[in-house]
């Protein structure tokens, strides 16, 4: 199922002003954000590619910006497919460190010199998976990033302009997906359970529409849409992202009890969902299964207008 659409408008309460670090404004223009989908899992057409990873094109008023850049070169290779001039893109907005969410960057810098690249500092540690066998393997990102001097780093909230907010958890409402007990970081060489201090969100505003892209969800889809309410004051009108509840190294999923009290609690929000990635296809259509049109797929060939 591919997604081109113009999504209904619904009306919520107008955005409240946060004493929270700002950056410069943007021009406004009534036109529906863009949000093509240039790296993921799956890909229904055959010329368009696909990979482990995400990465959203968004086009909102007269900014072109990326939400994570996949693991390789693909979000690329799919941008040309679309005509859409990486060269252009002015922001990047990095979810985690993990790489395939991070390490297309190594392709962006080659083909974009003047792009800034937000994400958390602690993006730039070191990220393992522990294996089955109990082995763990790398997960982060591509060394030669690190000396690239146009990464800004984001503190626990931050107004990038006034469409573009970025932010992480800081009140834990509820557990973390389970599969995170197999994510680690290491510090001086010892592996310990990742915190997630290096995850992030994005929030965008326009007109009547509030959304909410995520990454990977690794601090869990209902403690971010928890925060992103106790910011706003209002749940948002759409989220677009994976939801960690499907680990491809592992080709493992969280149990089915976790899956009905998620789908029970994501009904109640009058949320549209856009989800991708590391949900997984089959939790996906348990969801959908729940939840009817309030949820929907999007693939490496999608293309959805807000």
């Amino acid at each position: 199922m591919v997604i081109f659409r113009l999504i209904r408008i619904y009306q919520y309460p107008a955005n409240k002003n946060e004493n929270i670090e700002t950056e410069n404004m943007v021009h406004d223009k009534n036109e529906p954000i863009e949000v093509v989908v240039l790296a993921e899992d799956h890909a229904l057409k055959s010329q368009y590619h696909s990979e482990h990873g995400l990465s959203l094109f968004i086009k909102i008023a007269n900014e072109a910006i990326l939400f994570d850049v996949g693991q390789s070169m693909v979000f690329y290779e799919n941008a040309k497919k679309f005509d859409i001039d990486i060269t252009q893109i002015s922001k990047v907005i990095i979810s985690h460190g993990h790489y395939d969410h991070i390490n297309g960057l190594v392709t962006f810098f080659d083909h974009n010199s003047k792009a800034m690249i937000y994400l958390r500092k602690q993006a730039l540690n070191d990220y393992y998976s522990k294996q089955l066998d109990g082995s763990f393997r790398y997960i982060g990102l591509a060394n030669r990033i690190l000396v690239n001097k146009r990464l800004s780093y984001t503190s626990s909230q931050r107004i990038i302009n006034k469409y573009l907010t970025v932010f992480r958890v800081q009140n834990k409402m509820v557990e973390l997906p389970s599969l995170n007990k197999f994510l680690f970081k290491k510090v001086n060489g010892v592996y310990i359970n990742d915190d997630f201090n290096h995850d992030q969100n994005l929030m965008i505003d326009h007109d009547q529409n509030h959304i909410l892209i995520v990454g990977c969800c690794h601090m869990g889809i209902i403690n971010i849409l928890n925060e992103y309410h106790r910011i706003k004051g209002y749940m948002p009108t759409h989220v677009i992202g994976g939801f960690h509840l499907y680990s491809s190294s592992l080709k493992m999923s969280i149990d089915k009890t976790e899956l009905i009290e998620l789908a029970q609690k994501l009904i109640k929000t009058n949320t549209k969902f856009f989800t991708c990635h590391c949900t997984g296809l089959d939790n996906f259509q348990f969801l959908q299964h729940e939840m009817k049109s309030q949820i929907e797929y999007l693939s490496a060939d999608s293309c959805v207008f807000i």
